[in-house]
């Protein structure tokens, strides 16, 4: 297990939540057959400032992307990642419908997981 730690190269620690990823835990838990909806955002609040958008990416369970900025999308848009503009919220819906366990979500620029923008999530019966 590693454990999270600040990017040494740059110094900007992405997170999620408030947190690094930690391999240990599930801050993160759903029942199977339900459906929730989730509000995604980069705030910016990176140490050392971060202009950038993320693309948020959940396995195992593709989500519907209700609004972007606030604007709907068109309903019946299913995806597994979708791009989070900087100081901009994003709706999903989930439908947590077939697997249980330990899953993952995180931003795909892989840099970014990689220094710890990743979150575990447990899907429980």
């Amino acid at each position: 297990m590693y454990p999270p730690q600040m990017n040494p190269l740059v110094g900007l620690d992405f997170m999620i939540n408030g947190a690094l990823y930690d391999e240990a835990a599930t801050p993160v838990e759903v029942k199977l057959g339900t459906v929730e909806e989730w509000t995604i955002h980069d705030n910016g609040h990176h140490t050392g400032g971060s202009g950038e958008g993320h693309p948020f990416h959940l396995h195992t369970n593709s989500f519907e992307v209700i609004s972007i900025g606030g604007q709907p999308v068109e309903p019946g848009t299913i995806q597994d990642t979708v791009w989070v503009p900087h100081n901009t919220e994003v709706v999903v819906r989930i439908k947590f419908k077939e697997w249980t366990g330990k899953d993952v979500f995180h931003c795909h620029i892989i840099p970014h997981e990689d220094v710890g923008m990743m979150q575990n999530l447990l899907v429980k019966k």
